[in-house]
């Protein structure tokens, strides 16, 4: 590992060649000052997402690394595995990150006990009720998360870990194609806290949702609310299938 790099920012992405560039036009303005990197993970995917995103290795000090296993939590390995900085960053590839999001999260880690860090997010693209609920709906389930678990849960595409914390907990679990920010959270804090970076909000994408909150809660949510009520990451494993 190079000694000088602080921050690795991987952003794993399958079939993202319409919506990476905004992600990475948004670090582009980030404000911190140390040395960092962003590792693309291209998860075999059919479009042109990789070439989409070396046109910005001008002004980023930026690599893609293709994973043909596909699964976010291999992909997210994978950046990890190929990563130099001292803090491993993740956001996703339709995504965008605030111009202090780096400085904002990285000053959490002056506290030693601190692990990882997460923070907040909002949906712009989806409008109407659905919009209105899931942004509430996360300030709505952070209070009881964390008053049960006595922890904060990592947001996928709204974290930074602390590497040798990655590393002694196991890092991302690759056979987990979803939830697996919530496994590493529940493994992580055996080794220390997870801070919260209120005033760091980015935005994200609610297509997943574009069939319909319902069908959107059943399908991605629900095995989540599984895992936070009994702990099983077997169910997580279950539903994925």
């Amino acid at each position: 590992m190079a000694s000088e790099m602080k921050v690795s920012v991987i952003i794993p992405a399958y079939n993202e060649e319409k919506s990476i560039a905004k992600t990475l036009r948004s670090l582009e303005k980030q404000d911190y000052k140390d040395k960092w990197e962003v590792i693309v993970v291209d998860n075999n995917s059919t479009d042109k997402t990789s070439e989409v995103s070396k046109k910005f290795s001008n002004n980023l000090d930026l690599k893609v690394i293709l994973e043909k296993k596909k699964g976010r939590g291999t992909a997210r390995a994978t950046g990890a595995n190929k990563s130099q900085g001292e803090f491993i960053f993740y956001t996703d590839a339709d995504a965008l990150v605030p111009k202090n999001w780096i400085s904002g999260m990285v000053r959490h880690f002056d506290d030693s006990e601190v692990v990882a860090v997460t923070g907040p997010w909002k949906i712009t693209d989806l409008g109407g009720f659905a919009q209105w609920f899931l942004n509430n709906f996360q300030e709505v389930a952070v209070l009881p998360y964390t008053v049960i678990r006595g922890m904060h849960w990592l947001t996928g595409f709204h974290m930074a870990i602390r590497r040798d914390a990655y590393v002694k907990c196991g890092g991302f679990d690759p056979e987990l194609n979803m939830h697996e920010d919530i496994d590493i959270s529940e493994r992580l804090v055996k080794y220390g806290k997870i801070a919260y970076a209120r005033a760091v909000i980015v935005e994200t994408s609610g297509r997943r949702y574009n069939k319909g909150l319902i069908r959107g809660l059943l399908d991605y949510e629900l095995p989540g609310i599984k895992f936070f009520l009994f702990g099983n990451k077997k169910i997580v494993l279950d539903d994925q299938r």
